[in-house]
């Protein structure tokens, strides 16, 4: 596990305060689990984005981009390195 991906699950622990996200697997479809709605998807990028000094941009704001803790981590990567996601 990659320490963006161990801070994605600390997000996911604190968005998703009434489910553990601890057991989950790197690879877990969040989205076809139930476990991410849209309002939670915006937590998370807002987190994100505090906790690694990063902006999103809006473009990339899309659900394959949050649909595993793997997904979440290569996003935050990309960006925090200028690059822009593949979609």
């Amino acid at each position: 596990m990659t320490d963006t991906e161990a801070a994605v699950l600390e997000i996911l622990s604190d968005v998703l305060y009434d489910r553990d996200p601890s057991g989950l697997a790197l690879d877990t479809a969040l989205i076809d689990a139930g476990m991410l709605d849209s309002l939670a998807l915006l937590r998370i990028v807002g987190r994100s984005e505090e906790h690694f000094d990063i902006v999103i941009p809006n473009d990339q704001i899309l659900p394959e981009h949050f649909d595993s803790v793997r997904a979440i981590a290569k996003l935050i990567d990309r960006v925090r390195d200028g690059a822009r996601p593949r979609d």
